[in-house]
């Protein structure tokens, strides 16, 4: 199999492009992928499906939408009635690997079918700890180093930075706030816990200049995980496998820093500061160096990419996916591979169960965002579509903040994009499997507050889940 590439793909957790130097950011937080970008392609345009971890974990793994995956906020799991890429390339021959500091990315949730070998470890608990990079590096070149010559490689690789609380260990840390500033340690580390109160529960609001000093613990973040992927690469050339490696650099997710929510989340939205994600891939000898594609992509187009440069397109595995192969954008000149792009986020129980930890009722702000999204992008407009009838139509062009809604003022044009989403949506194969929680599975919620919320038709009941491990499963209601 010597004409099959070896396959990293290295997730930055919570990653938005804004702060990536290779996207154009001012500050130089990631040499080691803008090194990679030199000798490969940059994709300008790529938007999650997903506006939190674990329904774009599943995107990447199946090729589907969370709507047909059903690994969503109200379950916590990704079904066994389909092949994850995974298992396709373990089935010829690939040596198989995962490593992730985050629950949503194990076994915990069913996302360890396919892999051979699966090592998930906590983060560091003392403040001068990353969040698993240091960890993760160091396994990652033990595993390396027992990889057959003779035999490709799948190797998945969950980076928990830049996820918050934002907090990365030194020299990173402080790398990128405002130089001359006297800064209390203490006051900042504080400062993104703060930033994540909700709105209606803050003491006070987060100034700009404090978000400003938030964006810049960030960078320093986005900068750790970026010597972890630097760490990785060096290990691969040293071993003599990085040209026969298909290297994609992504995110999961980007993150919401006060533009639209008010605080400081990932979920509750589909704006481009949740969904505008990078990914670079670099292939010596079939994706060309140096270059930038700039039509629309997604995670769910890796695994049809995947099968085709490991010469496995039989119609068997590629029936079902709803990805598109990204081989033709290798080519200059290459026309738009995909029309637009759909990312969708169901009613997030979650975050219900988060807050039903202190409150008795669900309060107002928790209520207010208990409602299921979808966008469509075209390339010049966005539509988001929200279940309580709030709808969103956005000129990127004109207003790539988002800030201005054209709802009723381009009427026309969101029925246009309305219509088309409705119809990829009948279109599609849709799975429901009801609500269960695993990761967080009702912890410390009393069950007649539970109760209460079957009442108020706001949850289903809670049922003990019948895929994944189930290690976190303390608490189901029913049993």
């Amino acid at each position: 199999m010597a004409d099959v590439p070896n396959i990293l793909i290295f997730v930055m957790e919570s990653q938005r492009v804004s702060n990536l130097s290779v996207y154009g950011y001012e500050k130089h937080t990631t040499p080691h992928l803008e090194a990679l970008a030199a000798e490969g392609l940059v994709y300008e345009r790529h938007r999650a499906t997903s506006p939190w971890c674990l329904p774009s974990y599943a995107s990447m793994h199946t090729g589907k939408y969370p709507s047909s995956h059903g690994a969503t906020i109200r379950f916590e799991c990704l079904a066994t009635e389909f092949a994850t890429l995974s298992e396709v390339l373990a089935r010829h021959h690939y040596v198989t690997a995962a490593f992730s500091s985050n629950s949503f990315m194990s076994d915990v949730v069913g996302l360890d079918r396919g892999y051979q070998h699966l090592e998930f470890f906590k983060t560091g608990k003392q403040e001068d700890e990353d969040k698993g990079a240091a960890e993760m590096e160091r396994r990652v070149k033990q595993w390396l180093a027992g990889v057959p010559a003779d035999r490709p490689f799948f190797l998945f690789i969950n980076s928990n930075e830049p996820h918050w609380p934002y907090w990365a260990p030194e020299p990173y840390r402080f790398l990128f706030l405002p130089q001359g500033g006297q800064y209390d340690p203490q006051y900042l580390q504080a400062l993104s816990t703060r930033a994540q109160a909700r709105p209606d529960m803050a003491e006070k609001p987060v100034s700009e200049e404090e978000w400003g000093l938030i964006r810049a613990l960030y960078d320093g973040e986005t900068a750790r995980a970026d010597g972890a992927l630097g760490a990785v690469i060096d290990a691969l050339r040293a071993s003599g496998r990085l040209d026969r490696t298909l290297v994609a650099v992504t995110s999961d997710h980007g993150e919401e820093q006060g533009e639209h929510i008010g605080f400081l989340a990932h979920a509750y939205g589909l704006y481009g500061t949740l969904l505008d994600i990078p990914l670079v891939l670099r292939l010596p000898g079939r994706i060309p160096a140096g270059r930038r594609y700039s039509g629309l992509t997604q995670p769910v187009d890796l695994f049809p990419t995947a099968l085709t440069l490991s010469n496995l397109d039989e119609e068997e595995w590629h029936w079902g996916l709803q990805g598109v192969n990204l081989c033709p954008t290798f080519e200059p000149g290459c026309p738009p591979v995909r029309e637009r792009a759909i990312a969708e986020y169901f009613a997030p129980l979650q975050r219900l169960e988060r807050d039903l930890r202190h409150h008795p009722l669900p309060s107002r702000f928790e209520r207010r965002h208990f409602r299921s999204l979808k966008s469509i992008e075209d390339g010049r407009h966005k539509f988001i579509w929200s279940s309580d009838g709030q709808d969103e139509l956005y000129d990127l062009e004109a207003d790539p903040g988002e800030r201005k809604n054209l709802i009723d003022s381009q009427p026309g044009k969101a029925m246009e994009l309305y219509r088309q989403l409705d119809h990829w949506l009948m279109s599609q194969v849709q799975r429901d499997y009801g609500d269960a929680l695993n990761v967080h599975p009702m912890k410390g919620v009393r069950a007649d507050h539970l109760h209460r919320l079957e009442a108020w038709g706001l949850m289903r009941r809670i049922h003990e889940l019948p895929f994944g491990s189930g290690k976190y499963l303390s608490e189901t209601i029913g049993r």
